[in-house]
């Protein structure tokens, strides 16, 4: 690969060709070097429409924007990709105090690599986060897991698909000591086909807010919460499963859940371990709820 263009902040990059070598095989060069340099010149590295290799891991620094031509949902084909086949994160923004990141607008697949991470936003340092950081408009796919976040406040999932992990589609998992808070899944985010659970939190997760979102088909659980929240909140969103739970929950695992305008389907029963529901206008309730528990809590409402 090799920088193009350079306009002010922006700089744009284009993906290396293949090489055809004797007995017809090809050689795929590597776009690494290209985008780290890219990176360095300028905090806004923009790759046109292509196919881009990465061969270790691209990290990112406070106020870095990487954004493609799209392409980023399941079934639409991808204008900007990268493409990656290595243990451990392919895009990190890592601690301490990165803030202010922004992807947008392209695909990433780890080529179902083992121990792969598509992007890694947060480290394991329990004393500094993460903080700002927005993707949109990206899908990641065939990752170990797809999307993790470690330590890190104010976290945006916006139009995001994850599909076909190893693992975990969204793997929320901050440190001991550490945790999230303000993290949003929305706007079209698409979470399916992984392959254990879509979404999944361990540790102290705060003020987790899923909306307008499709959490669906998923092996084990289309969401599984563990650990502790202060917060959940799940709004116009759409579960949907065959014979598995679409939501398994820790017990005491939030003082504070909403669920609003949501459609579950599916027969497996949902598990919710004895946690307090706020439920309003939710669809699809034989198979979602303990009917019991709904109208107790309506009458109390």
């Amino acid at each position: 690969g090799a920088i193009t263009v350079l306009s002010g902040a922006v700089v744009t990059v284009t993906p290396a060709t293949q090489t055809q070598v004797c007995a017809g095989a090809v050689v795929q060069h590597d776009d690494t070097a290209a985008i780290v340099a890219a990176l360095a010149v300028g905090l806004r590295v923009y790759a046109p429409t292509g196919t881009y290799r990465l061969s270790s891991v691209v990290a990112l620094s406070n106020g870095a924007i990487i954004t493609g031509d799209g392409g980023s949902m399941p079934g639409v084909n991808p204008t900007t990709q990268f493409v990656a086949a290595f243990a451990g994160p392919v895009f990190s923004i890592p601690t301490p105090d990165i803030n202010g990141v922004t992807l947008s607008g392209f695909s990433l697949t780890c080529s179902s690599t083992a121990s792969s991470i598509g992007v890694q936003i947060g480290g394991t340092d329990n004393a500094h986060w993460a903080t700002a950081v927005t993707l949109d408009n990206v899908y990641v796919s065939y990752c170990g897991d797809n999307i993790l976040v470690k330590n890190a406040w104010d976290v945006t999932l916006n139009r995001v698909g994850s599909t076909h992990a190893i693992r975990y589609g969204i793997y929320l998992n901050p440190p001991s000591g550490g945790y999230t808070t303000t993290v949003y899944i929305t706007w079209g985010s698409r979470i399916e086909n992984n392959g254990s659970v879509g979404l999944y939190t361990s540790g102290r997760n705060d003020s987790i807010n899923i909306v307008n979102s499709l959490v669906e088909s998923n092996t084990t659980y289309d969401a599984q919460f563990t650990g502790t929240a202060s917060m959940l909140a799940i709004s116009n969103s759409w579960f949907e499963n065959g014979s598995v739970p679409n939501i398994s929950m820790a017990a005491n695992y939030s003082p504070n859940i909403v669920l609003s305008g949501n459609y579950f389907q599916g027969t497996g029963a949902n598990i919710w371990n004895g946690n307090a529901l706020t439920n309003f206008g939710n669809y699809g309730l034989p198979y979602a709820f303990h009917l019991q528990n709904l109208m107790l809590q309506s009458q109390a409402l």
